[in-house]
């Protein structure tokens, strides 16, 4: 998983996982203590979306797609870490993985940039760019040697 040449890719999943870490406690914490902060929260819960199988809240909505980013953030380093500890994929195979996840890190960065949220921005922009820097520090087609499982 850190051997050379992974070491980077290794440690940006790990920084995913981290990202979705400090998602879920930010999810969890309190909200602030101010007026226009709980009319918001209330209208959130009053207002519902009648879907035919059930009637959530906007509440509901919002509080599992938070949920949801911080659940496929880690699936997605431990994924990785998975694919990193099988030492007998080629090099090539690396590389095409760093590649999605340059692309799909991009992309969240890119959507919180837009929608002006910078804590995730930057803390996924540090992963983008180690994922960027493992995507071009992998040898081309270089046959790894066997992991012991």
């Amino acid at each position: 998983m850190f051997r050379k040449g992974h070491r980077l890719f290794s440690i940006a999943s790990i920084g995913l996982i981290l990202v979705a870490l400090l998602h879920a406690i930010t999810h969890f914490s309190p909200p602030s203590d101010d007026l226009v902060m709980s009319a918001l929260l209330t209208a959130m819960q009053a207002y519902r979306f009648y879907l035919g199988l059930g009637s959530p809240s906007m509440m509901d909505i919002y509080q599992s797609m938070s949920l949801t980013m911080a659940i496929v953030l880690a699936w997605m380093g431990l994924v990785n870490l998975l694919i990193a500890r099988y030492t007998g994929l080629r090099d090539k195979l690396m590389r095409r993985v760093c590649t999605l996840n340059v692309v799909g890190v991009g992309g969240l960065v890119v959507l919180f940039s837009i929608y002006q949220l910078p804590a995730p921005a930057i803390g996924l922009g540090i992963v983008e760019i180690l994922f960027f820097v493992a995507r071009f520090r992998l040898r081309r087609s270089r046959i790894v040697p066997q992991a012991k499982v």
